[in-house]
């Protein structure tokens, strides 16, 4: 099924397979290779930027406006496909899904 929400929009990562663990009743997703990590890590590294720069010395490292647009866009088109099954309009019969786990940390920049 996430192979096919991937083929919706660009901002949905594909899913490789999935495993469930026996005693903690977790489900484990892999997913398609994204090279630049995910959210929480870059903004990590913009504030490790900002307040040590180099020699010690504070630099101006903010993240671009342009990118945290981009990064609202790419959310609401993946909330957008999991909520109707595209981003245009309802698939019919489409049943909704629920991510549970939405956080700076499951968001993956693949490009």
């Amino acid at each position: 099924m996430q192979q096919r929400l991937a083929e919706e929009s660009e901002f949905v990562v594909g899913c490789r397979g999935f495993a469930l663990t026996k005693p903690e009743h977790k489900y484990k997703i892999y997913t398609e290779y994204c090279p630049h990590d995910d959210l929480f890590h870059m903004k990590n590294r913009y504030y490790n930027a900002e307040f040590k720069g180099e020699n010690g010395v504070p630099a101006e490292a903010k993240i671009p406006e342009e990118f945290i647009w981009y990064t609202f866009l790419a959310l609401v088109e993946a909330c957008l496909v999991m909520q109707q099954g595209g981003v245009e309009e309802a698939k019919d019969g489409w049943e909704p899904i629920v991510h549970r786990d939405m956080k700076p940390g499951n968001g993956k920049l693949r490009s």
